[in-house]
């Protein structure tokens, strides 16, 4: 009795195993034709066990260089010693020099800043550097001494208060500080309604602290009348300002009004830049005829206007005085 014995073939496409036949029973590839495709050549370098050995030893040549060419190396004080020590047999001498190597390696360890020294050192040079360039913003030399006459209307003072502050308040006057600048000007550009009055001016403060206003005429009987208003600088720097103010008032009203006589006095300090503000001073009536001609050039014209002399008025108004330096 004869026997066949069927040959058994590998898949060259799956690996399956199965007796000869010309289809794979697994992936149905036709084995007798099926060419393998070739392996990449990127495959085949990654897969060589070759490239690894290389890339290995490659990296030890130049780690070894790297060290042994830095100056301060550990490494090649260490080589230096081992020659010296084969050099003289390892004998005392040697033994000194490898001792005086080591103790110098120690020290120059101990004494060299860390990284985060070396860049907190190099920081601090540099902003102590660029401090050194920033130059420093010149202060700004007080001149001059200003004194300005005003008229506000009385709806707009709540918002000169709330930019000021109170200093003083008698039933003949107020005092404050307006913060939002110094002078005229600055009040204008907050309080667009403020109008200036006749008769302020600006003095230099090293010819004269002091500037005095003398708005008086002669009347008929002899008197005079007007106001008198003075200020005094005692003290100023590029913080503060300090001001003595003396005010002397005799008003002649018309037929109806009686007289009025009044002085007052005081003293007070200001920050620089800001506005030292007097207001009320002046009595809420009208002047006589003679009066009102005599004053249409001078701050006391305000008393000729209805808004000021009349208390009913529908938009009254206010004196004030303004004291700033520059």
């Amino acid at each position: 009795m004869i026997h066949f014995v069927k040959m058994i073939i590998e898949c060259p496409k799956c690996g399956f195993t199965q007796p000869k036949d010309r289809y794979c029973a697994n992936c149905g590839v036709d084995i007798e034709n099926y060419l393998a495709k070739p392996t990449p050549l990127g495959a085949k370098i990654l897969n060589s066990p070759f490239l690894y050995i290389g890339v290995f030893f490659i990296a030890i040549i130049s780690l070894t260089i790297f060290i042994a060419t830095q100056p301060d190396s550990q490494l090649v004080k260490t080589a230096k010693s081992w020659v010296l020590l084969s050099e003289n047999d390892a004998g005392p001498e040697a033994e000194e020099v490898l001792t005086d190597e080591r103790n110098e390696s120690t020290l120059e360890e101990a004494q060299a800043p860390t990284a985060t020294e070396e860049v907190r050192a190099e920081s601090a040079t540099f902003i102590a550097e660029k401090a050194a360039e920033k130059p420093t913003p010149a202060v700004k030399k007080i001149e001059n001494l200003n004194i300005d006459f005003a008229e506000l209307p009385r709806v707009n003072m709540e918002a000169l208060y709330s930019q000021g502050q109170l200093l003083a308040e008698t039933n003949e006057m107020q005092v404050l500080i307006f913060n939002k600048g110094s002078g005229l000007q600055a009040l204008s550009e907050t309080l667009s309604a403020l109008e200036k009055l006749p008769g302020g001016k600006s003095s230099k403060i090293n010819d004269n602290p002091n500037q005095a206003f003398n708005f008086f005429y002669t009347g008929a009987s002899g008197d005079d009348y007007g106001m008198s208003f003075q200020v005094t600088l005692t003290t100023v720097n590029s913080q503060n300002a300090s001001i003595e103010y003396e005010l002397f008032l005799n008003l002649q009203g018309d037929d109806k009004l009686p007289g009025h006589n009044n002085s007052l006095s005081g003293s007070y300090q200001f920050p620089t830049p800001s506005t030292l503000v007097l207001t009320g001073i002046l009595p809420r009536q009208k002047l006589s005829d003679e009066a009102q001609h005599e004053f249409s050039n001078t701050p006391l014209k305000i008393m000729n206007s209805e808004e000021f002399s009349d208390p009913d008025a529908h938009s009254p108004s206010e004196f004030l005085i303004l004291i700033s330096v520059n």
